[in-house]
């Protein structure tokens, strides 16, 4: 345990932690204290932006990736911590928890069944077994010998898998151990990445700093985690990421995260359009993004830049009702939304989603689907920010997040 000293937070016990958001367009690190008794602070945040690719190359994207973590673990060390009065040479750093969005990990949902004629009493074994026989498909049964055992491909690893939620004989319950049942299902999220990469982000952190011990997460989870926490009396919504190539959505239902998926088509996408359709340099393009909020907000407007904005709108929400169509057992999507992006692009998204039709070609709803933008002082509630540290939503997300796996122990367990 470190025992923290500053002006502003005195005498504050926890355990410092680095935390690193790895998104398609830009690379976050923080500093970040993490303490069972209060909440946690962000110390110092920096953040690296990948170079734009005038033409997306999937090759080039890892390499780009590496090269902003880099940049941006460099930064924190070397400016965002002095900046806010520590001395990083005296910090003594708990572990990193690396956040990885869309496309750098696999996550996904899975429901998995058991039957058996006469009451069983479930235990951790029982599903740690029902688990290990599951072969991956949404349902099976517990005993099947023609269900294979469950095994990642050997390039992948596991970054995280937990239980959402359990039912016994068809009623839900939230304590499963211990329970008589004849049939239970249990639904659990997990994510993977491959193992190579994983390996890479670590080895280019080492390069700055040691790492005692690191954890990998999806920012689904993430996001989800911290969101349910703030948003405790909203049980349906939809949450959305745009990030530089990619969009990474999370459908929840009674406050049960149902489903999680992505597209490659994001923020960038849209800035080579409007390059694209005013003959213009990526640079320019990303300069109307701030000039065009009116054109989305009042789309009756005409122009070349609403031209392409509504073009791009229609594909975009195109890709959106696809991907959940063939992720999402149900065909809608919640009305309610929760957006998170860059802040020159944040806006124009939200509303294209208010302009959002509803799947399956019905007429659009007579209310417009709320949308609400996560920004740093959505997460003030929740965590305290050292003068001087930068205003970063994303990582103040993950700082959340952070706190929750401590208060659970299983931030570095």
């Amino acid at each position: 345990m470190l025992s923290f000293h500053s002006r502003k937070h005195r005498h504050t016990t926890g355990e410092v932690v680095l935390i690193f958001d790895i998104g398609s367009g830009s690379v976050g690190a923080a500093l970040a204290l993490i303490s069972l008794s209060h909440k946690p602070i962000l110390l110092a945040a920096e953040r690296a932006e990948m170079p734009f690719q005038d033409t997306i190359r999937a090759k080039r994207l890892q390499p780009l990736m590496l090269r902003a973590l880099s940049q941006a673990t460099l930064s924190l060390l070397a400016e965002g911590i002095p900046r806010v009065g520590l001395a990083a040479r005296h910090l003594k750093v708990a572990g990193a928890l690396f956040v990885l969005a869309a496309p750098w990990c696999s996550p996904r949902t899975e429901t998995l069944t058991l039957s058996q004629k006469e009451p069983i009493t479930i235990t951790e074994d029982v599903i740690s077994t029902l688990v290990q026989h599951a072969d991956g498909e949404n349902e099976k049964v517990l005993g099947s010998p023609d269900v294979p055992r469950r095994s990642l491909p050997q390039s992948e690893e596991q970054c995280e898998r937990i239980l959402l939620s359990a039912r016994l004989n068809g009623y839900e319950t939230g304590m499963p151990i211990g329970k008589s049942a004849r049939t239970a299902s249990f639904s659990f999220f997990q994510s993977s990445a491959p193992r190579a990469l994983l390996r890479a982000i670590g080895d280019t952190v080492a390069h700055f700093v040691h790492l005692r011990r690191i954890r990998f997460h999806s920012y689904a989870l993430s996001a989800f985690c911290a969101l349910r926490e703030l948003l405790s009396n909203t049980e349906n919504f939809l949450f959305l990421d745009i990030g530089g190539e990619m969009t990474e959505a999370v459908i929840v239902r009674e406050g049960e995260l149902q489903e999680v998926f992505s597209f490659p088509v994001g923020r960038n996408h849209l800035i080579r359009a409007l390059a694209k359709g005013t003959h213009s340099s990526p640079s320019a393009a990303t300069g109307i993004l701030a000039l065009s909020r009116e054109e989305i907000v009042h789309p009756e407007k005409s122009g070349l830049t609403a031209s392409l904005l509504n073009s791009f709108r229609d594909s975009w929400l195109s890709e959106l009702g696809q991907a959940a169509a063939h992720f999402s057992d149900t065909p809608s999507l919640p009305e309610t939304t929760y957006l998170s992006g860059d802040d020159d692009c944040a806006e124009l998204f939200a509303g294209f989603v208010r302009m959002r039709v509803p799947a399956g070609g019905a007429s659009p709803s007579e209310a417009a689907p709320a949308v609400s933008i996560l920004r740093a002082d959505t997460f003030l509630s929740r965590l305290t920010t050292s003068t001087g540290s930068a205003a970063d939503s994303f990582l103040m997300l993950e700082t959340v997040y952070a706190s929750q796996l401590q208060q659970r122990n299983a931030l570095f367990a």
